[in-house]
């Protein structure tokens, strides 16, 4: 996310030429939506992360492990992958002008 979120500032300061304000008014335009995705919580929320007991503990370990594994790999990837929450617009063709 950091690199995206650079890249989309750098671009809307450029395209912005000089009227920063405006600038940043797109990037929080374009990034909010991915980034309010990027911070929703994995399944089974903060119990996921923090279990209660010493079975749910174990659990969180052994499911850890099959993640790992075929298919589970694959399923978690989907779960957790963000990359498709924003489309990244092509800012090469802005020309950006020094003061």
């Amino acid at each position: 996310m950091p690199s995206s979120s650079a890249y989309v500032l750098a671009g809307e300061l450029g395209r912005a030429a000089g009227d920063h304000a405006a600038a940043f008014a797109r990037y929080e335009e374009i990034m909010h939506p991915y980034v309010a995705t990027a911070h929703t919580l994995a399944p089974g929320g903060v119990d996921g992360f923090l279990p209660r007991g010493r079975f749910m503990l174990r659990m969180r370990v052994f499911t850890a492990r099959l993640m790992h594994h075929w298919p589970m790999r694959q399923i978690v990837a989907r779960m957790l992958d963000k990359s498709e929450a924003i489309e990244l617009a092509d800012y090469a063709s802005t020309s950006v002008t020094v003061a």
